[in-house]
């Protein structure tokens, strides 16, 4: 990637984005194509990731899927390697791709709080460490990992996926470190509640309501997060617009962690 203040454009640049077949991640991958970036649409359901990947074709930008498991380093190598035949090179990395197991720490099963670790934390090592060097080719690339306020505070049920969004800020920090010298910028996003599927599960419209009330309430700004705002905090911290940021983790949550809560005060 080419460096410069006059460097504002994400014009041909090759940018992988993971969990890129849905909401935040389908949000991430639309708006860098629009915004120029060739995107390489990576998903575990393959359907998805076509559907993206086409109607971003069918815009008149550049696009393709790569069905992809993070928790397989060698379809992740495999993924990295489809991106540098057809785009030439990586320049953007979005670690995007998650799920969600929720348990009491008494009662979650160990696999479901081993997965998601192999899910949300051990993929995202994995991407980045293929990546890396494909970016070092390029002269320099941005990673950005897909965080959460749970980095920050958690709630009830919520073990596996705090351990794991905390870990990838940690992971975020030193591999800011790691990378830095090769012109890799490095960092994470924590969106608080997303209007997005994670957040709606399976449940029916009339939940989905009450539970974006509940967190618009929580929220100083009175709002929900939008899949939409993340992907526009992604594509600015993409260009040089933001040519020393590196190492952070920004929060993007309508303010909620700013919001000192004490139950029965």
């Amino acid at each position: 990637m080419k460096t410069g203040k006059d460097n504002w454009s994400l014009k041909d640049k090759v940018a992988i984005v993971t969990g890129g077949g849905r909401g935040i991640g389908q949000s991430i991958a639309e708006t860098l194509s629009s915004e120029g970036a060739w995107v390489v649409v990576a998903d575990i359901d393959e359907g998805n990731a076509r559907a993206v990947a086409r109607a971003i074709n069918e815009s008149g930008q550049q696009a393709m899927a790569v069905r992809c498991d993070v928790r397989d380093e060698s379809q992740v190598q495999f993924l990295v390697q489809q991106a540098v035949d057809w785009g030439g090179g990586v320049d953007i990395l979005i670690n995007n791709a998650a799920i969600m197991r929720r348990g009491f720490v008494w009662s979650l099963p160990s696999k479901d709080f081993e997965e998601l670790i192999q899910v949300n934390l051990i993929g995202p090592f994995y991407c980045i460490k293929q990546c890396a060097p494909r970016m070092k080719e390029r002269g320099g690339g941005v990673i950005i990992n897909i965080s959460s306020i749970h980095a920050f505070g958690t709630m009830e049920e919520m073990s596996a996926y705090a351990t794991a969004k905390t870990g990838l800020i940690g992971l975020t920090r030193a591999c800011a470190i790691d990378l830095g010298p090769w012109n890799i910028r490095v960092l994470a996003i924590c969106p608080g509640a997303v209007d997005a599927p994670m957040l709606h599960g399976d449940r029916p419209q009339e939940q989905i309501e009450v539970i974006r009330s509940q967190w618009a309430r929580a929220a100083p700004l009175g709002c929900i997060v939008t899949p939409q705002e993340i992907a526009q905090l992604v594509a600015f911290l993409c260009t040089d617009k933001a040519p020393s940021m590196t190492g952070a983790a920004l929060l993007i949550d309508a303010g909620v962690a700013a919001h000192l809560r004490v139950r029965d005060l």
